[in-house]
């Protein structure tokens, strides 16, 4: 590594669509972002220029008080590796961030597939998505779960159940959501949607 320059290990980070990003890396005199290799803002002088790229015009911004780069309304399409490079000092230090944008899981679906006395056949289906998963549950108890990479593929997973006393979940879920359809006595009694919130570790 040049001795005149510094770089980090890199950072990971999650959002959802529609959400923002700031990287924690200040640049408040002399700087610049990047995604992937291709410049989409800089600081020169302590002054910000953040319409470089079209595709993320409107969406980037710098706020000259605390120096961070942020952008805004995420799609799928801004994920990647962002490198941030900071020339303030007399050494040159660079912050690198990996970001992950996921939609938002689907509602399932559950139907009936047949009923025989206290029992019955369910089937939960989803559309399929990024590192999205299906499973039923049972009083909070994970019974059976599915997945596939062929994104163009919609999950399945059918259950039979067990007398009408216990309450069963079909959830879809990615890392940045899930969405639950809760089933008692072979019937549909609601759904709920829940967003994580976001998160970040080090490498």
């Amino acid at each position: 590594m040049d001795p005149s320059s510094a770089q980090s290990e890199g950072k990971q980070l999650v959002r959802a669509v529609g959400q923002s990003v700031t990287f924690e890396a200040a640049v408040l005199q002399r700087g610049f972002l990047k995604h992937e290799s291709v410049g989409i803002a800089a600081v020169i002088d302590g002054k910000g220029n953040t319409d470089f790229v079209q595709r993320f015009k409107g969406r980037v911004s710098w706020d000259s008080q605390t120096g961070l780069f942020k952008i805004t309304d995420l799609n799928t399409q801004d994920s990647g590796n962002y490198n941030i490079q900071n020339n303030d000092g007399q050494e040159t230090v660079k912050e690198i961030f990996f970001l992950k944008v996921y939609s938002k899981v689907s509602k399932p679906q559950v139907s009936t597939v047949s009923q025989v006395s206290e029992s019955c056949s369910l089937l939960c289906s989803v559309s399929n998505g990024r590192e999205v998963t299906l499973s039923w549950q049972r009083d909070g108890t994970i019974l059976d779960h599915t997945s596939n990479p062929d994104l163009n593929t919609p999950l399945t997973l059918p259950l039979e159940t067990e007398g009408l006393s216990h309450s069963y979940s079909c959830v879809a879920s990615n890392p940045v959501s899930n969405e639950t359809v809760s089933i008692q006595n072979c019937k549909e009694t609601g759904q709920h949607l829940f967003v994580f919130e976001v998160f970040e570790w080090e490498w």
